[in-house]
């Protein structure tokens, strides 16, 4: 399973659908890619936090939950980014 967490979050930081094109084709998509990548986020940190719940030492453990804040702090920021971009384009 940790090898497929870190695939899977390698993955993210390397997609990128915009390439070709319109400005507001890319814009639907980068919305699409942030919802995407939140989901993800979230997604990795519930997976650390299985995981440090069933890891016996604590070192690891500890290492698992900082792992998962660690993810839930990306989604955060990301979120917090696209409503005040969101905010931007309405005005």
């Amino acid at each position: 399973m940790g090898s497929r967490i870190v695939g899977s979050a390698l993955a993210i930081f390397f997609i990128d659908f915009r390439f070709g094109l319109s400005s507001s084709a890319a814009c639907d998509v980068s919305l699409l890619d942030d919802f995407a990548r939140m989901r993800l986020y979230r997604e990795r940190a519930s997976e650390f936090e299985l995981l440090a719940e069933s890891e016996p030492l604590p070192e690891v453990r500890l290492r698992y939950r900082i792992i998962a804040r660690h993810y839930r702090e990306l989604a955060d920021r990301d979120e917090r980014s696209d409503k005040t971009r969101m905010a931007e384009q309405s005005c």
